[in-house]
């Protein structure tokens, strides 16, 4: 009894022993198994030498080789017998629960970041009752015989195999569950294959000072890394962070108001291998920092709303750097089309999205960009300075997927409605965003065209399209059943008279924006929301309107 209860729970171990005996000063209890709760933990009080000394039974540790239990099944069906009861009542008297913390600080905390085992202070014991269940069989009162002769247990696995099974696991769910079960999963959890990525949601409760342990002790092969929003890391933390995780090549600080180009210093003398780079929102980051990135195997700048970058900066990106397939400077400014003309001469080849904020741009912008054949994102904030050519030129990018063209107030009716008419239903099919938003000429017989051709949109931006009405919005209901976000604020000329049709046929919408649209009826939203439990609506003052059933969306 004493070695298969021991090989297949493994909740025995030689440590706990030698810690009994110490604590009898070498006298091992006659006791039967009692169990105390010390700590919000069991402990076992006595231990199995006690079925040792008096059967004479093999004891080892579940660590020990797997051999075959080789005593009379008599003797051990009588020590069974004279236990069996003591067992009942003491499982009882055993349940405890683990309770998930909301926090990753129940687990994660400096004690458990920095030893390299697990103690009992440490130990899960929350499936110990499933644990003496699984051999114990409450019908007839006796144990389950196949259980005990059983040799096998989850370690005797090879440990890639133990990894292959924690790579389903989350990160949240490896510090909850998998690292307090033994010191073996805890050594396995620290696996780097685990820790390749480091996402700023998942940590969103962990304070800054014990992320940054963290990533020191855990994260040393860490390739993706997002800090954003962590305006609380000082000069002395990143470079601790960037010393010890230098295999980084997906760095993400958006929001953090302190980088600058001290920051940025460390960023070029430790992370050799970076090729991708986000500092939306840095608006400490200018011209001179970029200097220090000089070097790296950038290919991917994120540089939206870093107000200090100038025309010039962005011209020194698009000299010094190689093979560039993604820029953001959406909210710059500055930008003119000096900078298109040496984007496009040095990246022409490589550009895959663009983001620009398009103030100071023009026709000429398209006609530049046009070069770029494998241009699939193309995004302008403001198109005030563009006309209809702008759509001609966009219509020759075959593997566009994502169109923004906001503001375009000088795109007439007749120019969109081409652009959207004599796009081939192949090239249409493949975006999955469009944002129109803010262009007058937007109307009814757009949308048509907008449902026929562009059926696969994922999001549509309509907002302040004025001459839309409930007919033209028709055409998008019934037509793109992949919507999950449509924007209609602004549009003051609907009434929601087709809203009754979205859940039947937007099945997938999660969003809908209708502020400032004054003749739609709240009695809409609040039906639209009852029958789409997953639907986050925005009425007319910006309130956020849910199904009150789905508690979770209710409270978010």
């Amino acid at each position: 009894m004493t070695e298969d209860f021991d090989e297949t729970d493994c909740f025995v171990k030689k440590n706990y022993i030698d810690a009994a005996k110490s604590k009898t000063n070498g006298v091992m209890p006659s006791t039967n198994y009692e169990f105390e709760k010390k700590d919000n933990l069991i402990t076992i009080k006595d231990d199995l030498e006690v079925l040792k000394l008096h059967d004479n039974l093999p004891f080892r540790s579940p660590m020990e080789s797997n051999e075959s239990f080789n005593q009379p099944r008599n003797v051990l069906c009588k020590t069974i017998d004279e236990s069996n009861c003591c067992f009942k009542d003491e499982i009882e008297q055993s349940r405890i629960f683990l309770k998930e913390s909301e926090s990753w600080m129940y687990f994660v905390n400096e004690e458990f970041i920095n030893h390299d085992y697990i103690t009992q202070k440490n130990i899960d014991h929350s499936n110990l009752e499933t644990k003496f269940e699984k051999i114990y069989v409450k019908d007839d009162h006796t144990f389950n015989t196949h259980v005990l002769f059983c040799d096998l247990h989850i370690n005797s696995l090879p440990h890639e195999l133990l990894l292959r099974i924690f790579s389903f696991f989350s990160q949240r769910e490896l510090c909850l569950f998998v690292a307090p079960v033994c010191s073996l999963w805890f050594s396995l959890t620290k696996d780097s294959s685990f820790w390749d990525s480091i996402h700023s949601v998942d940590y969103e409760d962990v304070s800054s000072s014990l992320l940054c342990k963290v990533l020191v002790s855990w994260c040393r092969h860490v390739t993706t890394l997002e800090l954003d929003k962590r305006c609380d890391l000082s000069y002395n933390d990143f470079q601790l962070i960037f010393q010890n995780c230098s295999n980084i090549n997906n760095l993400s600080l958006v929001f953090c108001s302190q980088i600058n180009a001290d920051i940025f210093s460390l960023v070029g003398k430790y992370l050799k291998e970076l090729n991708s780079i986000s500092i939306e929102g840095c608006h400490e980051v200018s011209d001179h920092s970029l200097y220090h990135l000089i070097g790296l195997p950038l290919k991917h700048f994120n540089l939206a709303y870093c107000n200090r970058i100038s025309d010039d900066g962005a011209i020194f990106i698009a000299r010094n750097f190689s093979s560039l397939f993604f820029i953001n400077l959406d909210g710059v400014q500055w930008i003119t089309e000096s900078f298109i003309e040496v984007l496009v001469q040095k990246h022409f080849h490589s550009l895959e999205e663009i983001f620009l904020d398009g103030e100071n741009l023009t026709d000429y912008t398209l006609c530049l960009l046009s070069k770029c054949r494998q241009l699939r994102v193309l995004s302008f904030s403001f198109c005030t300075l563009m006309t209809s050519e702008t759509l001609l030129f966009t219509s020759q990018f075959s593997k566009l997927k994502h169109l923004k063209l906001r503001k375009g107030i000088n795109f007439t009716k007749e120019s969109l409605v081409y652009f959207l008419k004599s796009m081939s239903e192949e090239q249409a099919s493949k975006f999955r965003y469009l944002n129109f938003g803010e262009c007058v000429s937007i109307t009814d017989e757009c949308l048509m065209y907008i449902g026929k051709r562009f059926f696969n949109i994922i999001e549509l931006d309509l907002s302040w399209c004025w001459d839309v009405s409930d007919e033209g919005l028709s055409f998008i209901i019934n037509n793109c059943c992949h919507l999950k976000k449509l924007h209609l604020q602004g549009m003051h000329e609907i009434c929601g008279s087709h809203f009754s049709k979205i859940a039947s046929s937007l099945k997938k919408l999660v969003f809908l924006d209708l502020r400032q649209c004054n003749k739609v009826d709240d009695d809409f939203i609040d039906g639209l929301v009852k029958c789409m439990e997953n639907l986050v609506v925005l009425n007319y003052y910006g309130d956020i309107v849910v199904n009150r059933s789905n508690k979770k969306m209710h409270l978010s």
